[in-house]
């Protein structure tokens, strides 16, 4: 489980709550690791798959929220877009990290809804895509596999998921302009 909070708030939560948070947690259940950084948190529990992860995000995408609340409560939905954008940067090129379920959405919405794919990569800076690019040659040179989705609406779709996804960021790294020196102010030389 992904939560996703604005840098405030993620400042208030790091600086005030840290440590009670960590006893929180470790007397509801039997952690594992908990891991709680400048920018983010990661919790893994015994005997559970996957992890709770709280990461403070960047403005993303300019795609605006729905005005619809589940259950009446005061958190919106995200877009797709959005949950897109924070597969990519968060886990993917931050974490370093690849899992079937991103790669099967990710490939599902190149399929259904590539508008919200388009936007989502627009969010993704050329370094964060060559990261992600990295993350696929290391996985595949280390011959790493990927836990199968559990009844997949297109098994087809997760099985060709990572071949898909990799060659779209290739393709998107080719698309953008290479890297160039930093920009900065321009500075007029003096006569």
């Amino acid at each position: 489980m992904d939560l996703f909070v604005d840098s405030k708030s993620y400042r208030h939560f790091h600086w005030n709550t840290g440590g009670r948070f960590t006893l929180d947690l470790t007397a509801q259940a039997p952690v594992r690791r908990i891991a709680i950084g400048r920018d983010d948190a990661a919790i893994t529990f015994h005997g559970l798959r996957g992890q709770v992860s709280i990461a403070s995000t960047r403005g993303l995408p300019a795609d605006p929220r729905p005005s619809d609340t589940p259950r009446g409560t005061a958190l919106p939905f995200e877009t797709t877009a959005e949950i897109l954008s924070k597969k990519l940067l968060y886990r993917m090129a931050h974490d370093q990290d690849i899992v079937s379920h991103d790669l099967y959405d990710l490939a599902y919405a190149q399929k259904r809804d590539p508008a919200s794919l388009h936007t989502a990569l627009a969010e993704v800076r050329p370094s964060e895509l060559r990261d992600i690019d990295h993350v696929f040659q290391d996985h595949s040179a280390a011959g790493a596999t990927l836990t199968p989705l559990i009844a997949p609406s297109d098994p087809q779709l997760e099985k060709n998921a990572p071949a898909i996804i990799h060659q779209l960021i290739r393709d998107e790294l080719h698309q953008r302009p290479p890297a160039g020196p930093e920009r900065g102010p321009t500075v007029q030389p003096s006569h």
